[in-house]
């Protein structure tokens, strides 16, 4: 049966609250402050935790923080209990983090029926995180072992064929070009291995709460530069240098200044992949609504409105239609950054009219 925590520091609604909850066969335990309420939180895991509002020493509010702040139960379904004039506190809580709250005084049902409104909310939400997490494994079965062989294949097969036909015997021509694919084949594997450890490492520092205040303070004096180191330099890999149009201005940024070039190069990187040669790749970066605006347009497929809402990390779209490199975690890297300094993305695209994906960062 689900477990139900009571935070409640007046003895008889803590003891009738939990009365009406055993009757109903949930297991309920309880704690009569703030204090012993977290610790029984952190070592029960409840599936919902009831807490009051006014409490003395530590309050419903502080109680909500710790719990948030832990990684064991940031997830967990938490209501408030509040009393009748204090519904605007009860609300801004929801604000901040609570799920649901339930004013003094209460009904049996009205008490019922919020419990079993959180617990279908919580398995609502199990349900989709078990969906996703399953349609994770699948791709990743499917494009990553491809991902992982085809530069392998190519670095392998170079190989073999030198050490068949010894360089020596060979015209020096043919030699450069093998070289050329061996090299080619070696930065797309260490590419793919870069992208998959960077993206573990912002997703661990996105649930460290301790690195947040550090992250804050990161920030970019010439960010213009940087989106112009990166653009040339990827352009350039792709051969695509002529095709690039740019406008950049530039303002104290914040985000770090390898963050923004790696930002930049992702956004880039897919612009030249997602194009054909000969058609323009614009970035632009500009001030808007006290916001730094990075800009990058392509001119290439584009893409459906189904498939700008399932864009994720190991998504790609229509691989049977278009030879296509890469994992799909470019773009999943430039969200995860935008949301790590509190920025934004935006993606806007079309069937056969190009991809636009404009990424806002806070003014430093």
């Amino acid at each position: 049966m689900p477990l139900i925590l009571v935070i409640e520091d007046e003895d008889h609604i803590r003891s009738n609250i939990c009365e009406i909850l055993s009757y109903e066969d949930y297991d309920v335990i309880d704690a009569p402050n703030g204090m012993v309420g977290i610790e029984l939180a952190q070592q029960h895991n409840p599936d919902i935790v009831l807490c009051d509002v006014l409490m003395p020493g530590i309050t419903g509010w502080d109680v909500l923080l710790e719990l948030r702040s832990s990684a064991r139960t940031a997830d967990t379904q938490f209501v408030f209990l509040t009393a009748l004039a204090d519904r605007a506190s009860a609300r801004k809580g929801m604000s901040h983090g609570a799920d649901d709250y339930i004013a003094k005084p209460f009904t049996h049902r009205e008490l019922l029926d919020t419990v079993a409104t959180r617990l279908r909310r919580r398995d609502e939400i199990k349900h989709r995180t078990d969906e996703r997490l399953d349609d994770l494994r699948k791709t990743i079965v499917h494009a990553l072992p491809h991902e992982l062989r085809s530069p392998l294949t190519g670095i392998l097969s170079c190989a073999e064929f030198l050490l068949m036909d010894h360089p020596a015997g060979l015209e020096v021509e043919r030699v450069q070009n093998v070289a050329r694919i061996i090299e080619r084949s070696g930065r797309r594997l260490q590419r793919l291995i870069e992208n998959y450890l960077f993206y573990a490492q912002i997703e661990m520092m996105a649930s460290d709460l301790s690195r947040r205040d550090d992250v804050a303070r990161e920030r970019t004096e010439n960010p213009g530069g940087s989106i112009y180191d990166a653009a040339v330099e990827v352009c350039k890999q792709h051969d695509r240098l002529n095709d690039l149009r740019h406008e950049l201005s530039s303002v104290p940024v914040t985000i770090s200044s390898n963050n923004l070039y790696k930002l930049t190069s992702e956004l880039i990187d897919n612009a030249c992949k997602f194009s054909p040669p000969g058609t323009p790749i614009e970035v632009r970066a500009f001030v808007r609504e006290n916001n730094y605006i990075v800009s990058v347009s392509d001119h290439g497929r584009g893409l459906y409105p189904t498939e700008l809402e399932n864009i994720g990390a190991y998504t790609q779209f229509q691989r049977n239609l278009f030879e296509q490199q890469g994992v799909g975690l470019g773009l999943a890297i430039v969200r995860r950054l935008a949301d790590l300094y509190g920025g934004t993305c935006a993606i806007r695209s079309a069937p056969n009219a190009g991809t636009t994906v404009e990424v806002g960062l806070k003014l430093a």
